[in-house]
């Protein structure tokens, strides 16, 4: 049965909106994970400058769950828009194997990759490239996250210690906003329970989460997570242009 193209990208709006659900109930676990009655600090004898830090709650696995979920919807709005575009295009095509085509970062498409999105117009497989070259980086983050989530292992959390500084944020007649903001993130090591931790740049230390591949480096945060999910409305909002405007309606 040939399912109308119409019905996949409305398949496809429902699983972006469904991740703003997910979304938002990540960013009330990473808030209530990260709040700073979680920890406390114990000194050491003779060290000034450096704590040892103890956690009264280390993050949830349902973190990793909801973040999961989270990945699961964006991919699969990819997949729906692009399923729609090979429908669009060629109404009895085989979709078995179609689905977006994250490739490799800042390299176009090459011909085995193309093959899943055989029989999407050329115009569609045009608008595919820019998407893919406006929005690679978080593209190419989603699909990592992607395939270790569905294929390898839940994503863990976890915790960073990082220093904020106060920052100017608005000024009015009467009085002026600050704002507490983190420095480098990515630059931090995860921690453990029991870690010494150094104080000696006298920074205001705060709690971060972020998630990290298998393969380790760097932490992604709420920064990144947003950017993602950004690069993937931008992604179906040039998708679901190529639809006629009757459909789009």
């Amino acid at each position: 049965m040939s399912i109308p193209f119409v019905t996949r990208s409305s398949a496809a709006c429902l699983r972006y909106g469904h991740a703003q659900t997910h979304l938002k109930l990540l960013n009330e676990h990473l808030q209530k994970a990260g709040n700073l009655d979680n920890f406390e600090l114990l000194e050491i004898p003779n060290d000034p400058h450096g704590r040892i830090i103890r956690f009264k709650q280390w993050p949830p696995v349902i973190l990793s769950l909801v973040f999961g979920d989270v990945i699961h919807s964006w991919r699969s709005a990819l997949d729906y828009i692009t399923c729609a575009l090979v429908t669009l295009n060629t109404p009895e095509a085989d979709l078995t194997r179609i689905q977006f085509p994250f490739g490799k970062k800042d390299q176009r498409l090459n011909r085995d990759q193309r093959r899943s999105v055989d029989g999407i117009s050329e115009r569609g497989l045009e608008i595919i490239e820019d998407v893919r070259l406006q929005c690679g980086e978080y593209l190419s983050l989603l699909c990592d996250f992607s395939n270790q989530d569905k294929h390898r292992l839940l994503l863990p959390a976890y915790i960073h210690l990082v220093p904020h500084k106060f920052v100017v944020s608005e000024k009015t007649l009467n009085s002026t906003v600050m704002s507490v903001q983190p420095q480098g993130f990515e630059m931090s090591m995860p921690i453990q329970d029991g870690d010494r931790v150094e104080f000696s740049g006298g920074h205001l230390m705060g709690l971060m989460i972020g998630f990290q591949l298998e393969r380790g480096g760097r932490s992604y945060g709420v920064k990144d997570i947003n950017k993602i999910n950004a690069a993937v409305r931008e992604s179906l909002d040039a998708l679901i242009s190529l639809l006629p405007q009757a459909e789009q309606d």
